[in-house]
């Protein structure tokens, strides 16, 4: 099995095995079991309901506006980088070190640029990960997350549930 059968890896609970599991076990196929368990996901960020936050920065991009500051240099290259880094070379050919300069001060360029298609990621890296990893990381539409309220629902539900049943 190579890299690429472990990338479409869909397999995330133990309740997408049926009763396979439950199979294995009575019968004592400890190398299906085995299996059984290495394909689950191990990321408990996809079996745990998290919420969400997103940071608050408008404070400091309306003080960056109203001092008319540019942005702030960026750590790491996206794929706009590569023309902002382009238009700084030609500058430079074209009219000089002081320019160039000139032009990176109003529009920094990214420190570290990145091999592309791996998330950010150095490429070894990016190849160790398991086929999980790599399907979450590839998802282009991040499905949404189950909300923490999500369980008191479901107890106050089974509440009414059992009033109801008793009255």
């Amino acid at each position: 099995m190579n890299k690429t059968d472990f990338i479409s890896a869909n397999l995330i609970t133990e309740i997408q095995c049926g009763t396979s599991v439950n199979l294995a076990i009575s019968e004592q196929r400890r190398a299906d079991f085995a299996l059984l368990l290495a394909m689950l996901s191990n990321d408990a960020c996809e079996t745990t309901p998290i919420d969400t936050i997103s940071p608050d920065n408008s404070d400091s991009e309306r003080i960056r506006k109203q001092l008319s500051v540019p942005q702030e240099q960026p750590l790491i290259s996206t794929p706009d980088s590569y023309k902002t880094s382009a238009h700084i070379a030609d500058l430079f050919h074209s009219a000089g070190l002081y320019s160039a300069k000139f032009n990176h001060y109003l529009t920094p360029e990214a420190l570290c640029y990145r091999p592309e298609k791996t998330q950010g990621l150095e490429e070894d890296v990016y190849h160790n990960l398991s086929g999980h990893t790599i399907r979450r990381m590839n998802k282009q539409a991040e499905a949404e997350v189950l909300s923490q309220e999500l369980y008191h629902q479901l107890i106050d539900a089974q509440r009414r549930d059992q009033l109801m049943s008793h009255s």
